[in-house]
């Protein structure tokens, strides 16, 4: 599937545009618009650890999609340090 290879890019490029490296075990995409990352860490460009999260779980808008957009419609994390 091509849908959490093209999520994973645009994470890692809207973090590296901050200055920020991030890294997770899993990204998966679920219909119609659910992205859930487990183990989520990010790093700051001395490599040190700013933030990570157990798992992140983003639903996004579904009319926006249809024009290829992104609107995050809800946020949940659990286990995060920061």
């Amino acid at each position: 599937m091509v849908v959490p290879p093209f999520i994973g890019g645009r994470l890692r490029a809207v973090a590296e545009r901050r200055h920020l490296d991030v890294h997770w075990r899993t990204l998966r995409w679920t219909f119609p618009a659910h992205v859930a990352i487990r183990e989520l860490t990010v790093r700051n460009t001395r490599g040190e650890q700013v933030a990570s999260a157990d798992s992140v779980d983003v639903r996004l808008a579904l009319w926006p999609l249809l024009v290829l957009k992104t609107r995050v419609a809800a946020i949940g994390v659990a286990g995060h340090t920061s």
